[in-house]
């Protein structure tokens, strides 16, 4: 499929999705066992909505499509085209960003919908609200210099040092000065 052909895609998915769904570069921004339970969230709200809609016969399929990895392949058809897709929506939406600074952002659930959809399953529109309940962890900066990193806050706690707490840390940016092209003409020379 050509890259136009994923934006043509992706776009007709916009109109369906909610403003709850969690964008690509929110997800980017993940890290990478934060995703992963975000991407197990979308395959398990997804066989809700079917068994919720009375189809529990392609809520299994969406199941097997995600979990069966067949001999020889690390991972399951269904995790592979899902990061295929993603990579696709994530250059689509970035050239749709570029074209409107203020276009709607492709959503990940955007990109598991046409996964599945290329398998022959439909999602409902429920679908798009169903990870609206995840948390990415809180990460909270420490009067000490600290970063406390939390997957929710404790109920009733007024403490916000239960979590994981990481030491301030230096982080030296890499960049190379420009370089100038030096112009040797006549008048330099004077």
């Amino acid at each position: 499929m050509r890259v136009s052909a994923v934006v043509i895609v992706f776009s007709t998915l916009l109109f369906g999705s909610a403003a709850q769904a969690m964008t690509i570069v929110q997800y980017d921004k993940m890290a990478d066992d934060e995703r992963n339970e975000y991407v197990a969230d979308l395959v398990l709200g997804a066989q809700k909505v079917l068994d919720d809609a009375g189809q529990h016969d392609v809520a299994i399929k969406v199941g097997k499509l995600f979990t069966e990895i067949k001999p020889g392949d690390k991972v399951s058809a269904g995790i592979a085209e899902f990061a295929v897709l993603l990579a696709k929506a994530r250059l689509a939406d970035e050239r749709r960003i570029d074209k409107d600074s203020h276009a709607r952002r492709l959503e990940v659930e955007d990109a598991m919908a046409l996964t599945l959809q290329k398998n022959g399953i439909e999602l409902p529109d429920s679908f798009f609200t169903v990870a609206t309940r995840f948390q990415p962890p809180m990460i909270t900066k420490n009067p000490d210099g600290t970063f406390t990193v939390q997957k929710i806050r404790p109920k009733g706690s007024k403490d916000s040092n239960k979590g994981l707490v990481i030491p301030p840390q230096i982080v030296v940016p890499f960049i190379l000065p420009p370089t100038v092209e030096k112009k040797h003409d006549a008048t330099s020379l004077r």
